[in-house]
């Protein structure tokens, strides 16, 4: 991969001294430049590159380069794994909304890493208080076949939005009583 790269940008150095000797129009050389540098973007690990880029500093040029990919990718795994990176991305930032969206179509376009999409998003959706879909996606971690890596994270979701539910319930039996033994006392 590193020795086919180190090729074409051989190559390409030959061939733009080339250009410059033989007065080849520049907008031609230029096209077939940025023709050659999108082959090597396709062609060479390009996810893998702005996916670390995005991780290593997650700004909006590195956000919208991998939305880019992802765009460019919409019919294969690549692109989903793109709308993966970019949702994990997304809830370490907080960015809770975009993740479940990107994370939603990277379940969908990737259904081997199903259960890590499912986690993150279970993790956004609980930051969006939105505890009953949070609790469904913990689920969908927990019934994976193999067992998912994540478990123990999707469990600790699970336990957070179940005590958060015990929370409502207690303080819906404490609003009700309260309001009853104020209702007795007015009538009295």
């Amino acid at each position: 991969m590193a020795m086919s790269l180190l090729w074409v940008v051989s190559t390409l150095a030959r061939w733009s001294r080339w250009c410059r000797t033989c007065a080849v129009p520049a907008r031609l050389a230029g096209a077939c430049v940025s023709a050659a540098v999108l082959a090597i973007c396709v062609y060479g690990g390009a996810l893998d590159s702005i996916g670390t880029a995005y991780r290593k500093t997650p700004n909006a040029r590195t956000h919208a380069a991998l939305l880019a990919f992802a765009s460019a990718h919409r019919q294969d795994q690549e692109g989903g794994l793109a709308l993966l990176a970019l949702g994990a991305g997304e809830v370490d930032q907080k960015q809770d909304a975009a993740a479940v969206q990107h994370l939603t179509e990277a379940a969908k376009r990737v259904p081997q890493l199903a259960d890590y999409a499912a986690c993150w998003r279970a993790e956004a959706e609980w930051e969006l208080k939105q505890v009953s879909q949070a609790e469904a996606d913990t689920k969908l971690v927990w019934e994976r076949t193999p067992a998912s890596p994540l478990r123990a994270r999707a469990t600790l979701i699970a336990v957070r939005a179940w005590l958060q539910r015990l929370r409502r319930r207690a303080t819906g039996r404490r609003r009700g009583a309260a309001t009853a033994a104020s209702s007795s006392r007015n009538r009295a």
